[in-house]
């Protein structure tokens, strides 16, 4: 249950809050709510299918001046105008990132999850790498799960773009280890997981042997 829901009283017909959804964050499996599925639904307790729908914000990274929007007015501008009902937070991790400024880099999150609880908004904390750096990304998920592992708004994405891993295989560990640290703390928020080969259908034919979680497609487009 969420802990504070703002309200959007510069609306003349505000959008329902997220209230009415805090508890989606169950996955429908076989008529039975656990944390996520291949090809299966984001779900209500009750078992209604929901979508979760919003913006993600662009790169931690000071260089990409993203993270001047990580703050609680843009997520209030986000549910109240557009009606989102989640906000993606990707914490850039090569290039000048956590790699690279750890203390200053996990603060931008810590500092846009209290956002994201204060105004009433689901938030997927996505580790946006290119390489595989295990070494601190199993700290950093064990981290953010301790402190905000009992709120309903958090989901962990544990890998934004895994383009170094070309099968399951390889993928699989990576995963299973991230899975795990988050486990430690959080039994129940939704963990996402990306593909390898993340541009194709075909990743999602086979069933990787780790717990169901959500299973994300990456799509690169030029318009």
């Amino acid at each position: 249950m969420f802990r504070s829901i703002s309200a959007c009283p510069d609306l003349s017909q505000p959008v329902p809050t997220v209230e009415a959804e805090r508890d989606i964050v169950s996955v429908l499996i076989d008529f039975k709510f656990v944390r996520g599925c291949l090809r299966k639904y984001v779900t209500k307790m009750d078992g209604t299918p929901v979508q979760l729908r919003g913006m993600s914000l662009y790169c931690s990274d000071d260089s990409y001046l993203g993270s001047k929007f990580w703050n609680a007015e843009t997520m209030q501008q986000l549910k109240c105008a557009w009606n989102s009902n989640v906000v993606r937070i990707p914490l850039i991790i090569d290039d000048e990132g956590y790699a690279k400024n750890p203390d200053v880099e996990y603060q931008k999150v810590v500092t846009a999850i209290e956002a994201a609880i204060s105004t009433g908004v689901y938030i997927i904390v996505d580790w946006h790498a290119f390489s595989d750096r295990l070494d601190i990304a199993v700290p950093f998920f064990k981290n953010i799960s301790k402190l905000y592992g009992q709120y309903p708004h958090v989901l962990y994405e544990a890998y934004n773009e895994p383009s170094w891993a070309d099968s399951w295989t390889n993928l699989t560990a990576y995963h299973t280890a991230i899975i795990n640290a988050v486990r430690a703390n959080d039994p129940d928020n939704i963990i996402i997981v990306g593909q390898p080969h993340q541009e194709s259908p075909e990743s999602f034919n086979f069933e990787p042997g780790f717990e169901p979680a959500l299973h994300t497609n990456h799509s690169d487009m030029i318009l």
